[in-house]
């Protein structure tokens, strides 16, 4: 029983950083999969809390986004909206041009 209410606290709080991400960003969800190379259903699986979250998806969203994989996992504190903007501008226009290479 222990496990399952770890396993739901761990799911809403990955949904929370998702929907943060996609607050910040004004990013579609579909965007924000194509930018990871997640399966869009995976990403809104995640986003709703009904799957829970690989190692490794969220290892994508942090290097397609530039986070810092500490600061994604620190639920206890807010990701900085600031430090965060100038990032993601980054990595979006990143992933623009190898799109176009």
């Amino acid at each position: 029983m222990v496990k399952t209410a770890k396993k739901n606290e761990l799911s809403k709080s990955v949904s929370g950083r998702i929907d943060e991400i996609l607050r910040f960003t004004k990013l579609p969800i579909q965007e924000l999969a194509h930018m990871t190379g997640i399966n869009i259903r995976s990403l809104k699986g995640y986003q709703i809390g009904s799957i829970p979250i690989t190692l490794e998806s969220v290892l994508k969203i942090c290097t397609a986004l530039s986070i810092d994989f500490h600061d994604f996992c620190d639920f206890n504190k807010r990701l900085s909206q600031k430090k965060f903007m100038v990032t993601i501008g980054s990595a979006i226009v990143s992933s623009y041009r190898k799109e176009e290479k």
